[in-house]
């Protein structure tokens, strides 16, 4: 049930308290459709969903027993589901006992008798002047006059005439478009019925070749990702130093990619290398980026940019990860048959993993604990005296925060965990 609604992996054991707005709305109605109730009320309940989701909520609510008062905009389940539809509209409220399609039946219908008792009242209005000045009488004046109320003017023909046309333009347009949709998803849906055959066959995974070596070869990239982005996040200081005026890092060779100018043996090869076998979360630091706060030009202010760089460039890297997913995702419906699914998948699973830990490391460089880059937010604040305290005990809380994340490990996982997933909903909204 969790998988339908999007719960994959290690999703299924996160605590409530640190799942996100549309994470908990796809749990609330699952555990809905496993314990229901005789009546249900229900707002917007497709928000959160894709359409697997959303076709495995529309069976269950078409079985339900009970009543359910539902409120959407989604009107292929609400076409599913209603009975009965209540329009409320111009300070009224009318009842319809029928489905969706006897609602829209008779919203025309009373639509369609409105514009003719305008219509008739304009025309009756003419046909009354009219035998004001011709005076007639009798029997034959009578049947002229109500006659003559049903009589369309010619502006009246013309205007509907027109409306027709106007149409028939329209639904010859849509087709054609409806068509042409039709066209291109017919690829990708013959793409998707081969992949799910391919997955379905269990040949594929029970096949040493494809199972062991990628696997090994996924923890080798994984490593070397995390590597790639602790040493961006640093070479961000270093250049975000040098261009509020300190010289520092491009004097000591720190302003460059090559990651053997960074590495710390402990904390950018060991720590993330056991922590990826391990399956734990990914995370690791270099060198520090020396920097002398007497060259910044601003000192209050620089030193707040040059401790922002480093989370920012992680939070670049991650949407410029998003980007590739989606071109990703592009490439394989138009190219699809022509591409190895396997490495397709790998693939995707490493940028997907790259813009995880990227956001992991914003969140977690941003905790305003020593001497990570959110507590330099705090020297902003601090006078000179408390500044100089702050800096005499930065060195030693390092020992501190990875004490924390091996003995306390939910500690993090809560709070890092929490506020990536708000990240990683708004970058998926975003792309």
């Amino acid at each position: 049930m969790l998988g339908a609604f999007l719960f994959h992996g290690d999703d299924v054991e996160k605590r409530v308290n640190v799942l996100s707005g549309g994470e908990r709305a796809r749990l609330a109605l699952a555990k809905m459709l496993v314990s229901p109730d005789p009546l249900l009320l229900l707002d917007e309940p497709t928000n959160h969903l894709d359409i697997d989701s959303v076709d495995v909520l529309e069976k269950a609510l078409v079985d339900f027993p009970g009543t359910i008062i539902l409120i959407s905009h989604d009107e292929h389940l609400v076409r599913a589901v209603a009975n009965k539809v209540v329009d409320v509209r111009d300070h009224k409220v009318t009842v319809y006992d029928g489905d969706y399609d006897y609602f829209l039946f008779k919203l025309a219908e009373l639509q369609a008798a409105a514009q003719g008792e305008t219509s008739s009242k304009t025309v009756s209005s003419y046909g009354t002047s009219g035998a004001r000045a011709v005076k007639s009488s009798g029997p034959e004046a009578g049947q002229a006059a109500g006659s003559s109320r049903n009589v369309k003017t010619k502006e009246q023909r013309r205007a509907e005439a027109e409306e027709r046309n106007r149409r028939s333009r329209a639904l010859r347009e849509t087709k054609k478009r409806l068509d042409e949709v039709e066209a291109a998803l017919t690829p990708a849906h013959k793409r998707y019925d081969e992949l799910m055959t391919l997955m379905a066959d269990e040949t594929l995974y029970n096949d040493p070749h494809l199972t062991s070596v990628p696997s090994l070869l996924t923890t080798l990239a994984e490593f070397a990702l995390v590597i790639f982005a602790i040493v961006v996040h640093e070479v961000a200081h270093g250049f975000v130093a040098y261009k509020c005026g300190d010289p520092t890092a491009k004097m000591s060779g720190r302003l460059t990619l090559n990651p053997l100018a960074h590495i710390d043996l402990f904390g950018t090869v060991l720590l993330p290398f056991m922590l990826v076998l391990m399956g734990g979360p990914s995370f690791g630091y270099a060198k520090p980026v020396p920097y002398n706060p007497n060259y910044l030009k601003d000192r209050r202010r620089d030193e707040i940019l040059v401790a922002l760089a480093g989370p920012a460039s992680n939070i670049l890297q991650a949407f410029l990860g998003a980007l590739l997913l989606r071109l990703l995702s592009a490439v394989s419906i138009a190219f699809g048959t022509a591409l190895n699914p396997l490495v397709l998948y790998y693939v995707s699973s490493l940028v997907i993993f790259y813009i995880q830990i990227n956001v992991s490391l914003a969140v977690f460089n941003m905790l305003p604990i020593p001497p990570l880059d959110g507590s330099k937010l705090l020297l902003y604040f601090l006078g000179e005296k408390n500044r100089q305290k702050f800096y005499a005990i930065e060195p030693f809380c390092m020992i501190a925060v990875v004490g924390l994340m091996f003995f306390a490990p939910g500690f993090f996982s809560s709070i890092i965990g929490g506020i990536s997933n708000v990240i990683l909903s708004l970058l998926a909204r975003i792309i």
